[in-house]
């Protein structure tokens, strides 16, 4: 029997069958191939059929291919004003979060909706801090500021009505 998953490097596991994304890019791996549409459409496929694995490299392009993947699988290149930020930036957090993901962009955001995301890494690791005692989340920042509110997380007291809320 052939396993159809498998636990790399001792995370979740992905499925086996993945998909290589250096044919989005141009011949020998340099620059666009085509347009640009059809590789995001492409990516979408593959995650909606249930891949979980996508091999990228920054050499693929140069960075060509990276930016697809954000483009298919991570399209938040605008708040609405009428959904919550937290809402919005929720999912991509906790993708931040396990890894998965590097960096959250924003772009032509309100310095309001700016702190409102910033302040979403502290809730989010407080709501950890607060899940269990046993909890121990070491998030890594090279800025100091950053390090600052990490750290300030930890004094964030929530109610059991926001931790309700929260999940």
């Amino acid at each position: 029997m052939v396993s159809e998953s498998f636990a790399l490097g001792g995370r979740p596991p992905v499925r086996r069958l993945g998909y290589g994304t250096a044919q989005l890019t141009g011949p020998g791996y340099w620059g666009p191939r085509g347009d640009a549409r059809d590789a995001v459409a492409v990516l979408r496929r593959a995650v909606g059929r249930g891949v979980t694995l996508v091999d990228t490299a920054d050499n693929y392009g140069p960075s060509i291919a990276e930016e697809l993947v954000a483009e298919a699988l991570y399209p938040l290149h605008r708040l609405d004003p009428a959904v919550p930020v937290a809402e919005q930036l929720g999912a991509l957090d906790e993708l931040r979060a396990e890894g998965k993901i590097r960096h959250i962009g924003l772009d032509s955001v309100t310095a309001e909706q700016l702190q409102e995301a910033l302040e979403l890494t502290d809730i989010a690791l407080a709501w950890l801090l607060h899940r269990s005692p046993v909890l121990c989340p070491t998030p890594g920042t090279g800025s100091l500021a950053h390090l600052e509110e990490n750290l300030d997380a930890g004094a964030v007291r929530l109610t059991a009505e926001e931790m309700a809320t929260l999940g």
